[in-house]
């Protein structure tokens, strides 16, 4: 039996499309290289933070090659502040899209343009150790 613990660094958005509501996340561990996962954005931010929680562990899972016979094969991925995670980085999500809607009701071209530059270079912190 193989475990694995992880801590989560930060979590960050690249890019986010609005119309498909396609997300490109940055996770970034303390001690593993980071990852970037597209997914698509759920309704309920905080089942879209644990199904993100859940991709990790299960692309983070090491093949456990042990000759134990009993617990042979099987490995554990844990996330030790992932309760921390699933508490704050919902917030912060909600906060992000509100900021791309409130970019609709911009009127005039200029504030227009500043804010898709901004929006086009994103890389928004929802979560930070």
């Amino acid at each position: 039996m193989l475990v694995k613990n992880l801590v989560v660094d930060s979590i960050a958005v690249l890019n986010f499309d609005s119309k498909s509501r396609k997300v490109k996340v940055n996770i970034s561990f303390t001690d593993e290289s980071p990852m970037v996962v597209d997914t698509v954005l759920d309704d309920n931010y905080e089942l879209f933070i644990s199904k993100l929680l859940k991709s990790v562990k299960s692309s983070k899972k090491v093949s456990d090659s042990s000759d134990d016979d009993i617990l042979g094969g099987i490995s554990i991925i844990n996330i030790s502040n992932d309760e921390d995670i699933v508490e704050k980085a919902p917030k912060r999500l909600y906060m992000v899209e509100q900021r791309i809607k409130n970019t609709r009701s911009i009127k005039t071209a200029d504030e227009y343009i500043k804010a898709y530059h901004q929006m086009s270079s994103m890389n928004e912190v929802i979560y930070k150790k």
